[in-house]
């Protein structure tokens, strides 16, 4: 391998919950949920290309094509528009008695499974990249539409 970009999606959110026992369930309404979305990557090369020519080495090119896939906005509004869909969520009355945690823990569930689902995304991009590139061996073909365009 001449280089990798690797990639770490991460998210916080705050939330405020109100939750009530109906029906043998606790059921809980999301009133606010605030997200912040945080990308970050790390490129390492096996040899690190010359500064003459730096941003147009192939291998730099291939690696910002990875950036560009991660850092979509696309990724981060799919994100957000999920989350704010999420109103209500119901299940079991905790045994130990504590619904707040309970409410907290079944809130952290769903988005935890919305962000791997949206990671997902950015992780099939790259693949489909390093395939169709060759892991940049071969230059992207020029009617790739899924990656968003460079601010050149």
């Amino acid at each position: 391998m001449a280089a990798e970009t690797t990639y770490t999606l991460a998210f916080n959110y705050r939330s405020d919950l109100k939750w009530q026992r109906r029906n043998n369930k606790l059921h809980v309404t999301i009133r606010r949920i605030a997200v912040t979305w945080k990308p970050k990557h790390v490129i390492w090369f096996r040899q690190r290309p010359t500064d003459h020519d730096f941003w147009n080495d192939r291998l730099v090119r291939h690696e910002m094509d990875h950036v560009r896939i991660s850092c979509d906005p696309r990724l981060e509004k799919l994100f957000r528009k999920r989350i704010a869909s999420i109103d209500s969520l119901s299940g079991p009355i905790p045994q130990d008695g504590n619904d707040e945690k309970a409410a907290n823990a079944m809130l952290q569930s769903r988005v935890k499974g919305i962000f791997e689902d949206v990671s997902d995304l950015a992780r099939i991009r790259y693949r489909e990249l390093d395939r169709i590139t060759r892991h940049g061996l071969q230059p992207l073909p020029a009617n790739i539409d899924w990656i968003p365009k460079s601010a050149e």
